[in-house]
Formats: structure tokens, sequence, C-alpha cells
């Protein structure tokens, strides 16, 4: 993933998910009719990225429908993030 390189892919539950030194940061979720982006620190993150839907302790989605083009700029940066937090630094790349 060219948005952060450090990421490695490992298919897990069926899904791929991308992970940093073994920790789940990001997972791609395939539904009938749409795909979530799922974002495993998501409720740290949703402050700053209104698109993250859910209401759980840690994990928020970014769902994309079959007909919906996918914002790129927002899936680097929201994997970004997700980088940022698991490195410890929730400030940085604030966007």
């Amino acid at each position: 993933m060219a948005a952060a390189p450090s990421l490695s892919e490992a298919v897990k539950w069926g899904n791929l998910v991308f992970t940093q030194r073994g920790t789940n940061l990001l997972a791609i979720v395939v539904h009938r009719e749409h795909i979530n982006l799922q974002v495993f620190s998501g409720a740290l993150l949703a402050a700053r990225f209104s698109q993250l839907a859910g209401s759980g302790k840690g994990m928020r989605h970014l769902s994309i429908r079959d007909d919906e083009v996918i914002d790129a700029q927002l899936v680097q940066a929201i994997t970004r993030a997700c980088v940022d937090v698991e490195n410890n630094d929730t400030t940085a790349r604030v966007e």
C-alpha cells in the first residue's frame, strides 16, 4: 500500500487485513452492495474523519457503495493516521 509501505498484508477472517508489527490497523470487508474499510483504531480518529461510521469502543468503518467512486486521498489520509496512532503519534499529519 503506497500510503504506508510499512504495512503487511494478511488474510484474516476471510478479509484482507493490513497490519503493522502484528497489530491489525485496517481491513477490507466485502459485502453484497458495498465494501467497508474497517479502521481498528477508528474511535481515536473519528473526530478527524467524520466519514467514519460506527459507535463501538474502538473500530469504525468507511462504507463505500458499489456505485460510488473511492476517495483515494481520504483512504490514504486514514491509512497514514492509523500508522501514526500505532506509532503513538496522534498529532501527526492532521488533515
